[in-house]
């Protein structure tokens, strides 16, 4: 399971570095696990580059910021649609 996670997150980053996205605020707002919805970061964030739903219902989405420094943010929600993990520093 973890080796098909992880093939579908390479998947969606290498899409999400051809597809044009409104860049991520630098300042960005605190994600807590647990707490922070999906909908909390997509109205902070704006829409997704890419978003993966697993089988067990779980939505892995991935952010790219272009500018400046560029990075990769990957967030993972569950079925309620609540955080569950910011695999990010």
């Amino acid at each position: 399971m973890r080796s098909r996670t992880i093939t579908l997150l390479f998947f969606a980053l290498t899409l999400a570095a051809c597809t044009p996205t409104p860049p991520v605020p630098h300042a960005s707002p605190t994600f807590t696990p647990g707490v922070t919805t999906y909908q909390q970061v997509v109205q902070a964030w704006g829409p997704p580059t890419n978003e993966v739903v697993q089988l067990d219902g779980r939505k892995i989405v991935t952010y790219v910021q272009p500018q400046g420094s560029p990075s990769i943010y990957v967030l993972e929600f569950g079925p309620d649609g609540t955080l569950l993990a910011t695999p990010n520093p």
